[in-house]
């Protein structure tokens, strides 16, 4: 029965990790979209100059943004992950 239980566990945490990468697919897929129409709007409607659309921003926004994500995330549990669990949690 354990064993059932714990196969369980670890196919709902692959969906969850499946599920949690589909929305960062979509949502990248969501802001190349907008930021690109932003874009075009901007650079041909208020400058009239000629729009060139680049996968090589596009990919380096992604990463910068993925980079950031990571170290504020790394930054933000720094402190939990050094201190010793019993003051901390007592606090709670």
């Amino acid at each position: 029965m354990r064993e059932t239980l714990d196969e369980l566990v670890a196919i709902l945490e692959r969906e969850d990790e499946v599920d949690d990468a589909l929305r960062a697919v979509v949502t990248a897929l969501a802001a190349t979209v907008l930021g690109s129409i932003a874009a075009y709007a901007v650079v041909t409607g208020l400058m009239d100059l000629p729009f060139a659309f680049s996968w090589r921003a596009v990919g380096g926004a992604l990463l910068t943004a993925a980079a950031l994500v990571l170290a504020f995330g790394a930054l933000g549990t720094w402190r939990v992950l050094s201190a010793r669990p019993v003051p901390y949690l007592r606090t709670q």
